[in-house]
């Protein structure tokens, strides 16, 4: 508990002192009670439920992440491998004819325009997963202020204890 539901308990429970000394009612002091305590638990619910929700974001952002990543890297390996495979053999046949020589530039452009639009495909698709995780950030905080969860968007980049500070204060 923060500062914050301490000071609330203690003023609930002065409230609940005050209506027992000037109204004298014990049931009506039980059950401001029982739903002070109600409150509290749900509250504290809540809260560990948004901590579990943000890191089960993080874990899938860091997850994608690195799968970019590694695909990323893979095709720089290959395109890497390629090149060296085609630098050995233009060396091998330089010796043997223009024809030869022609017929395998041809084929080199060939593949290094193959690699390029692999590399141009890759970068779309770095784009459109990007925009996406972006998409659905926005989405995620728009269902999250429908329900309830946040007022602002700015308050889903905060931490539970930042957030909790602020709506409690008013």
């Amino acid at each position: 508990m923060n500062m914050y539901e301490i000071i609330l308990v203690v003023l609930n429970i002065a409230a609940l002192a005050f209506i027992l000394i000037s109204v004298g009612s014990w049931p009506v002091a039980v059950a401001l009670m029982a739903i002070m305590i109600i409150v509290l638990v749900q509250k504290m619910w809540f809260r560990q439920e948004l901590a579990k929700m943000d890191q089960k974001k993080d874990d899938l952002v860091e997850v994608v992440s690195a799968k970019i990543q590694d695909f990323s890297d893979k095709i720089v390996n290959i395109r890497d491998d390629v090149n060296r495979h085609m630098f050995a053999i233009e060396n091998k046949i330089s010796g043997e004819g223009k024809d030869y020589e022609k017929e395998m530039e041809m084929y080199y452009r060939d593949l290094a325009k193959k690699i390029l639009d692999v590399e141009n495909n890759l970068s779309k698709i770095k784009r459109t997963l990007g925009a996406g995780l972006g998409a659905m950030e926005e989405r995620i905080g728009r269902i999250e202020t429908e329900l309830g969860m946040f007022t602002t968007i700015d308050e889903a980049t905060k931490t539970p204890d930042e957030s909790d500070d602020e709506s409690e204060a008013f």
